[in-house]
């Protein structure tokens, strides 16, 4: 396939997440901008008297309104179509729909309109504060025709002409009104963007983001086929990218593997300009050809990160310890650190010479293969060991020397190599008095296998201790079973074990069929039947079992308000008598591995969103 083809082939793509992860990535929608902001100091003509109250009351209202009810305010007088706008299109997805393209073309023909219009106006993209671009492949499919099963039953001159126009489509006239918008300014409050595309951006895309008024920048595996860097326009008013927070996370096509570039220009000229103000960086390697190893020392102490409290720095090869020097160096201000450290590298020898960082609060690492840093930085009060480590290492080093010396932990993530957690271990732990969230785990930490059998008993007995303990999360824990304890949440099936059991066993398995089946042939609606029937008892018994455990848990431990055991989370409130109830947070047909809410919780949060 010709290589103009392949970058609409990537947003044809569905991106693979292994499993259920939904728990936690609700994105909070930012607040509506103030109506002032909004008018861009337009006279207010309305005589309505909704717009006479005060500004912040009047911001709390408009987010209260519904849908419904905003459309209806719209159709008053432009200042309220203005004050509905404000709420309707303060975050905005482009996934590529129809409406995606109508809203591109406004936005653009506003652009028009400020350099011509004699007299302020309202603008739409006034109002707009975060913007995602997430190409959904079903719209690519619906305006061109495409899939890949389709391509295939294609005469090839068809296929070609197909991608043909929708290569033409999506890039020479899509992204192309995606890059004007950004740089003609028509969005002059946006704030966030978060480019979730993975396909090939052209430089002028990433001179049109520093055009913009954007203050924090997600790429999200963001490709690049052509070695360039970037720089701030003359005719802008600053000479650095005043960004807060960036996530950098690029890749060189593989489709240009065989040109042999790289990516690292453009990155670091990205990190250059936006170093002097730059409060958050989360800096990943992308999946690449080829591995950059990156340096900072040819800009000596002219390059530096006063402003940097929050730093991830994942899979990045380095020919020096410059950059380390330059972002973890004795003036640090940072607070929150999240790296890997690769055995006997670079990063591996910096971080055993650093000592303490006198403002580290938080740590995720995934593993230590030194713990002078670790033992530099007892202030910690949150710790998060991201990978499985042997119980040599975690049991008679790692733990005890919290235990010994780590008098402010609060937050603490520990997984476990092998199939068990010691009750030694335990024990340990429950030192920890100040410990207000834990997360423990062992076993395999990925795909449908889930081979720890956990004693609820032994971590209640050996945790009561912790009087002040909020969360718990336990992952990867499995029960038995007639089949594989490892089969335990993929199988889903289960035995009653007392007469409550058995009393859903039946009511589920002979409720009518119409409660279950599918709309197809009489085998395939009494085999549908059958398997829907099964994976509603095994969620409706395995719930109940889970809940006694947490009601035990709750029990133990007083102070428990939140703990996720089985797959399931699980709230716990305690009335004006004292009395505990816990409930499921949310009911769900498959379970949820919740990888993403724990590294929230335990790990570094995500900042812009």
């Amino acid at each position: 396939m010709p290589r103009s083809y392949a970058g609409i082939m990537d947003v044809m793509m569905s991106t693979f997440s292994g499993g259920k992860d939904e728990y936690g990535k609700d994105v909070v929608p930012p607040n509506c901008l103030s109506f002032d902001r909004v008018m861009e100091n337009k006279h207010i003509a309305s005589e309505s008297h909704m717009l006479t109250l005060p500004i912040m009351l009047l911001g709390r209202v408009i987010q209260h309104l519904a849908g419904s009810d905003l459309r209806n305010l719209a159709l008053v007088n432009s200042d309220c179509r203005q004050l509905a706008r404000s709420q309707q299109f303060k975050s905005i997805l482009l996934d590529y729909s129809f409406n995606s393209s109508l809203l591109l073309e406004k936005v653009c023909n506003e652009a028009k309109a400020r350099v011509h219009a004699p007299a302020p106006g309202t603008y739409l993209g006034s109002c707009i504060r975060r913007l995602t671009v997430a190409t959904h492949p079903g719209w690519v499919e619906r305006r061109h025709d495409l899939t890949f099963s389709g391509l295939q039953g294609l005469d090839r001159e068809i296929a070609k002409e197909r991608l043909g126009s929708a290569t033409k489509a999506f890039f020479d006239v899509y992204l192309s009104s995606i890059e004007a918008a950004l740089s003609s300014r028509s969005m002059p409050h946006l704030e966030l963007l978060d480019w979730e595309d993975m396909v090939v951006l052209p430089k002028s895309l990433f001179m049109a983001m520093i055009c913009s008024a954007i203050q924090h920048l997600k790429l999200f595996r963001v490709k690049v086929d052509e070695e360039y860097e970037v720089q701030v326009p003359n005719d802008l008013p600053y000479r650095h990218w005043p960004l807060k927070s960036l996530h950098l996370e690029l890749a060189w096509t593989l489709s240009s593997a065989g040109n042999g570039g790289s990516i690292r220009p453009l990155s670091t000229s990205i990190l250059y300009l936006c170093a002097p103000t730059l409060e958050t960086l989360k800096w990943i390697a992308g999946i690449s050809s080829s591995r950059d190893f990156y340096s900072f020392a040819l800009f000596g102490d002219e390059l530096c990160f006063p402003c940097l409290r929050r730093l991830t720095l994942k899979g990045i090869g380095f020919s020096d310890s410059s950059i380390l020097r330059i972002l973890l160096g004795p003036t640090t201000k940072v607070r929150e650190l999240e790296m890997d450290v690769e055995s006997g590298g670079i990063t591996s020898e910096f971080f055993a010479k650093r000592g303490n960082i006198e403002t580290l609060e938080t740590l995720s690492c995934e593993s230590f293969e030194s713990l002078d840093f670790l033992h530099a930085n007892c202030q910690l009060s949150k710790l998060m060991i991201s990978r499985p480590l042997s119980p040599s290492s975690l049991d008679t080093k790692i733990i005890p020397l919290l235990s010994k010396c780590f008098h402010n932990l609060s937050s603490l993530s520990l997984i476990w190599e092998g199939l068990s957690i010691t009750e030694n271990a335990l024990e340990q732990i429950s030192t920890l008095r100040g410990l207000r969230q834990l997360h423990l785990s062992t076993g395999e930490q990925f795909g449908w296998r889930h081979n720890w059998f956990v004693d609820h008993d032994a971590i209640r007995s050996n945790l009561s201790n912790l009087k002040d303990l909020r969360n718990l999360a336990l992952s990867r824990d499995t029960y038995r079973t007639n089949f594989d304890v490892e089969d335990y949440y993929d199988g889903r099936s289960l035995e009653p074990r007392d007469d409550s059991e058995r009393g859903i066993w039946h009511g589920i398995m002979f409720q009518t069929n119409s409660d279950f089946a599918d709309p197809e042939t009489d085998d395939e609606r009494e085999n549908a039947s059958f398997d829907r029937r099964r994976k509603a008892v095994f969620a409706k018994i395995h719930s109940m079992r889970m809940l006694t455990e947490v009601n035990k848990y709750a029990r133990a431990l007083p102070s428990l308000s939140w703990i996720y055991i089985g797959k399931l989370p699980f709230a716990i409130k305690t009335d004006t008598e004292g009395r505990q109830a816990a409930n499921l947070i949310y009911k769900q047909d498959e379970q949820d591995e919740h990888w993403t809410a724990l590294q929230q919780m335990f790990g570094l949060p995500n900042s812009a969103d």
